[in-house]
């Protein structure tokens, strides 16, 4: 019976300890602020620059070309992203794997879906910013790439592959605060809205 019993009582003290060991890093995690010397929602004014592409003060291996866009009338940050290009898929696997490692022991698991934009996603639709392709938005359905993403308190860091010719394969990284994403989309239709007034249409 004393054995039985020892062996309860030990089975619930390892429970407990793989419990603590498995649950304690996940208040270690970081939060999504930002990137490459950039936080999201600071004030950053894109036309005074004239562009929306940034040198970082301390630019990583992984990308040569950063990006960065804000809201048309408040100026802050809602999107921050870095592309890099190779010319074969696999030093753009192994790239990639190495950034999703990075990412993982910084902020967190993955998100429980890897989103791939070529096979659609009806069932949880998104729209993005893409450094791969900037400027434009992308719908959840276009253009073949693959996404890995993390989010946490509607904050979100995509990982993205594509491939946006014959010869090029592209690996692309994106920050976004989706809040201040909707407030962008905002401010650009009352920006319209007033032009249009202006015009007297």
């Amino acid at each position: 019976m004393k054995k039985i019993l020892s062996i309860i009582i030990f089975a619930v003290l390892a429970t407990a300890l793989i419990a603590l060991v498995v649950l304690k890093p996940q208040s270690k995690f970081e939060k999504i602020e930002g990137a490459f010397g950039l936080k999201l929602g600071d004030v950053f004014d894109v036309t005074a620059k004239g562009t929306d592409s940034f040198t970082p003060q301390t630019p990583t291996r992984s990308f040569d070309r950063y990006f960065v866009h804000t809201t048309p009338k408040s100026r802050r940050i809602h999107h921050i992203g870095a592309t890099a290009d190779f010319s074969s898929k696999s030093d753009l696997e192994k790239e990639r794997f190495a950034i999703l490692e990075l990412l993982i022991s910084k902020y967190g698991p993955l998100d429980d879906e890897k989103r791939e934009s070529g096979k659609g996603n009806q069932e949880r639709p998104y729209s993005i910013y893409s450094s791969i392709y900037p400027n434009i938005i992308i719908e959840g359905s276009d253009l073949g790439m693959e996404m890995w993403s993390i989010t946490r308190n509607n904050r979100r860091i995509l990982v993205i592959t594509g491939k946006p010719d014959d010869v090029t394969y592209r690996l692309g990284i994106d920050y976004d605060d989706m809040d201040l994403l909707n407030l962008s989309q905002k401010e650009s239709i009352d920006i319209k809205a007033s032009k249009a007034a202006s015009e007297g249409l």
